[in-house]
Formats: C-alpha cells, structure tokens, sequence
C-alpha cells in the first residue's frame, strides 16, 4: 500500500498537464493521501518479513502515534 500511495504524487503531476475542465477539477481535488503515506512509513517494520504469519511487521509505537491513527481513522470514510 506504500508503494502504491508513493506513486500519487505522479499521477496528479500528470494530471496537471491537461486542459480538460473535468482533469483540471479532479486535479484540483485529488489528495496524495501524504499523511497516511507517513503514518503507514511510521507504522511499518523498514525490513518486514515476507509472511504476515511472522508478525513483527508492525513497529512498536508510543501513545502519541496511537493518538495520531486515531484521529485518521475518525476522518477516514469507509463504504
């Protein structure tokens, strides 16, 4: 998923070469997702194992970045 959101920047830099007025409104609104890029770059082991089964893919976080997911997942809309 981090590598996937990494690439967003790119896509709306290509967005803005067009003159379209539907591109140029899904430019203007398109969100490079920037702070879930760096919750998931905080989140996540440097070097995980391959098989989820392993665990110890997720780093050890304090209370501040608890907070922090928190208050993500309450902006977040699912569905």
């Amino acid at each position: 998923m981090k590598n996937s959101i990494s690439e967003l920047p790119n896509i709306k830099t290509t967005l803005q070469h067009f003159k379209s007025k539907l591109i140029r409104d899904i430019y203007n609104n398109f969100d490079i997702l920037e702070d879930i890029y760096n919750l998931i770059d905080a989140s996540i082991e440097d070097n995980p194992p391959v098989s989820v089964k392993d665990g110890n893919i997720i780093k050890k976080v304090s209370i501040k970045m608890l907070i922090s997911i928190g208050k993500l997942l309450q902006r977040v809309k699912i569905g």
